[in-house]
């Protein structure tokens, strides 16, 4: 599996944390559920399209271009064939500025983008998914979003993003409205409408990644008990409860390799390029 991740130009950085590239033969790419990262993503298939795994165990084929919105539990995807496929992580305010619509109409869905912004879909359709290769391919994507994220605007509907992220997810919801002068309502319909989530599910997944990239660091002998009291969680109970909730397993079940889908998509092993 080929991995790489690129950084969007200027105009498309307060939209965009990066834009993503993935390469390989559905053998060489591991299918772990996927966590939820506090993201919504736009993502194209130059090749082989991945397949969903319903509740139900029904396997479904992704639409070529398809918006993934934000996830409050995990994701199972798998690749089939030779897998092409880029994406861009869109920042968690950025959502319903590029596609016009609440963000909260996205959330646990992974749909065809055309049903929900037609005009974005078929220009990238048109425009990118025939490029030579990836850094062609993410220069146009580029060109495609550029347009349309000037005539939205760039500026985050409230500050309560950054602070939650800057505070690792280790901060409480009316402690988060207070420092941007806002009532705990007010942010909870902010947040609904452009990020996809509560303030309280936000912070959750934010802590929960944090754990997440702890997971990747090299202490061989670091306990869970010891994970959760650095991420503020109240007890080891309280970090295993938050793994059955976002992946439906225990913390010691969960044991990702580098080339799994799982870690390319979340803090294990995002790292720009």
């Amino acid at each position: 599996m080929h991995y790489r991740e690129f950084h969007p130009s200027a105009p498309l950085a307060p939209f965009v944390e990066r834009f993503w590239w993935l390469e390989g033969p559905a053998g060489s790419v591991a299918a772990d559920p996927i966590p939820p990262d506090g993201r919504v993503e736009i993502i194209l298939h130059a090749g082989d399209p991945f397949v969903e795994r319903a509740a139900t165990g029904a396997l479904t084929p992704q639409a070529r271009v398809l918006v993934a919105g934000q996830a409050t539990r995990a994701v199972d995807v798998r690749p089939e064939g030779h897998a092409r496929v880029l994406g861009a992580r869109l920042r968690p305010h950025a959502a319903r500025l590029l596609t016009g619509v609440p963000a909260h109409e996205l959330t646990d869905r992974i749909c065809d983008l055309g049903s929900v912004a037609p005009a974005l879909a078929s220009a990238l359709a048109c425009d990118v998914l025939d490029r030579p290769g990836p850094a062609a391919m993410v220069a146009a994507f580029d060109a495609v979003l550029q347009p349309v994220a000037a005539r939205a605007g760039g500026r985050p509907p409230s500050p309560a993003v950054d602070l939650a992220l800057r505070s690792r997810g280790l901060c409480r919801v009316d402690d988060l409205a207070v420092r941007v002068g806002s009532s705990p309502r007010q942010l909870e319909r902010a947040f609904r409408d452009h990020v996809g989530l509560s303030p309280k599910q936000f912070l959750r997944i934010v802590r929960f990644q944090e754990v997440l990239g702890a997971l990747s660091e090299d202490r061989p002998d670091v306990t869970w008990a010891t994970l959760a009291a650095e991420h503020g969680f109240y007890d080891q109970a309280h970090l295993i409860g938050d793994f059955r909730a976002f992946l439906g397993m225990p913390p010691g079940a969960w044991n990702v390799k580098r080339s799994s889908l799982a870690a390319v998509f979340s803090a294990l092993g995002r790292d720009a390029t």
